[in-house]
């Protein structure tokens, strides 16, 4: 524990400097420690992929968008059915009656196709993550005749009405057995053929659940056991994963509790645990420092939260990764609704993220997956990885793109530091790469002291079309762009 909190402390001292709040410098000093070790590198970067009706076939960008998925070539992606339309994630949207079932994969099927023809056999987290309401004693609701229309109210309500919760985990057995036994027998003993014999590496039980259904961590851990005990019986290989909390700063007694075997029924794995961050920009700001004061300032007490739940996965449970499946930045729309996205917002998300995945490392998270490949208005627009009318990506893509294709796992990670302070965030890789985040709108100038660059630097940032490549000013001096995110090639010396 204290060695642990000492490294901490460690990268706390050498990376304070580099806070968006100093001042910018044109050029700016900086020695890389390499022979500092902060461990080794086993952050994925990767992405989650939420169903809306933009990735229907027949959209404006369904081919685009799937296209884009396919060429980021990335493991470990969520796949998420979400609650606002019921028709795109419920299968059986009624309770079964003496006569019939409502199970029904017409609308749900085909983006799940297309979702694991783009993967091409890659590793895929699936989350159906919305109970049916007939399963709560809660009001039922009236479906809308076009399943695009997004039903925000949906789910309410966590008064089960099987308090067991395996009426709950046969429902999701159902699920699993569709999509990859090919079929399943419904609760009337009628089999439903599907046809898919899809392999997933693991199964998120749940999403959000300090939002949604809001349950405590003792009827949540009873209900993910449940779930648990049913699924693996569909496919043994599965890996499950708990938790998903929208808010796990507030709720950091839900980790301590699921992460401890003694709460959970005999045999039952616990695979991963899941939090969520995205730094929020509230009403439009006068400048585009201003805004990543506030975006960067919030990454930092989302560090904070993420140490303590990673330092008390190591005294619980260990071998339990954690993914941080849904990461990145996102504007209230209310706030937004009269004002269109400043030009610097993406390329400021794109920095956001590659800030918050260099800080995941060093902690030891095992997977960060930024968030989401497609919004659009009405379902989150400021967190799309593409344009929603043209399916072009946009920066926020082009970052996670050039990190899973630079980064390597085991590479030992080692610090930097500043002569002068600058909002720069950096670290060294493998006596071979560096990771830079220029946190400011304006350009600067890094003269290496201690490292030689090698060749092309591989960047994103404010005013970049996609990735870039620029050959360095000199060998110890490299140019970032306002908000850049550069992959550079070195050498220590």
């Amino acid at each position: 524990m204290m060695r642990g909190m000492g490294i901490y402390a460690l990268v706390y001292c050498l990376l304070t400097i580099t806070s968006a709040h100093a001042e910018v410098n044109a050029t700016v000093g900086m020695e890389v420690l390499w022979d500092q070790n902060l461990g080794n590198w086993k952050t994925i970067p990767t992405l989650q992929v939420v169903v809306n009706p933009m990735l229907r076939r027949g959209s404006r960008i369904h081919p685009q968008a799937f296209q884009a998925l396919k060429n980021l070539g990335t493991e470990h992606v969520r796949y998420v059915p979400w609650l606002p339309y019921p028709k795109l994630g419920i299968p059986a949207l009624y309770p079964p009656t003496t006569e019939r079932t409502s199970w029904d994969f017409t609308l749900i099927d085909p983006m799940l196709e297309d979702f694991m023809a783009a993967m091409e056999g890659r590793k895929v987290i699936l989350n159906f993550s919305t109970i049916p309401q007939w399963m709560v004693n809660a009001p039922q609701p009236t479906y809308h005749e076009d399943p695009n229309v997004a039903m925000w109210e949906y789910p309410k309500g966590a008064d089960f009405l099987d308090k067991s919760y395996k009426q709950v985990a046969e429902y999701f057995g159902r699920i699993v057995k569709w999509y990859s036994n090919g079929g399943f027998t419904d609760e009337l003993g009628k089999e439903h053929k599907s046809g898919h014999r899809y392999s997933f590496d693991a199964w998120e039980v749940l999403n959000e659940i300090d939002f949604e259904r809001a349950q405590n961590p003792e009827l949540y851990t009873k209900l993910y056991d449940a779930v648990v005990e049913e699924i693996r019986s569909a496919q043994p290989s599965l890996k499950f994963i708990g938790l998903g909390l929208a808010k796990p700063a507030e709720n950091l007694r839900y980790y301590e509790y699921f992460l401890n075997p003694a709460n959970h029924s005999a045999g039952i794995p616990v695979d991963g645990i899941s939090y969520h961050f995205y730094a929020k920009l509230k009403l439009p700001k006068n400048s585009a420092k201003a805004a990543a004061v506030e975006l960067f300032t919030e990454t930092d007490k989302f560090i904070q939260t993420a140490t303590k739940i990673e330092e008390m996965k190591k005294q619980l449970n260990p071998k339990v990764w954690s993914y941080v499946n849904e990461l990145g930045t996102i504007c209230d729309e209310v706030d937004w609704h009269n004002h269109a996205l400043p030009n610097y917002y993406w390329s400021l998300s794109s920095a956001v993220y590659a800030y918050a995945l260099g800080r995941l490392a060093i902690l030891g998270a095992e997977v960060a997956g930024q968030s989401q490949l497609v919004g659009f208005p009405s379902q989150f627009p400021s967190v799309s990885m593409v344009n929603w009318e043209t399916g072009e990506p946009n920066e926020r893509y082009w970052v996670l793109k050039m990190l899973k294709d630079s980064l390597q796992l085991g590479d030992a990670i080692s610090p930097a530091r500043l002569f002068a302070p600058a909002p720069i965030f950096a670290l060294g890789l493998g006596n071979k790469k560096l990771l830079v985040v220029n946190q400011s709108p304006k350009p600067i100038t890094l003269q290496l002291t201690n490292t030689k660059v090698m060749n092309d630097v591989v960047f994103v940032g404010l005013g970049s079309s996609g990735i870039q490549k620029r050959a360095p000013a000199s060998p110890h001096h490299v140019q970032l762009p306002g908000f850049g995110v550069a992959m550079i090639p070195v050498q220590p010396h």
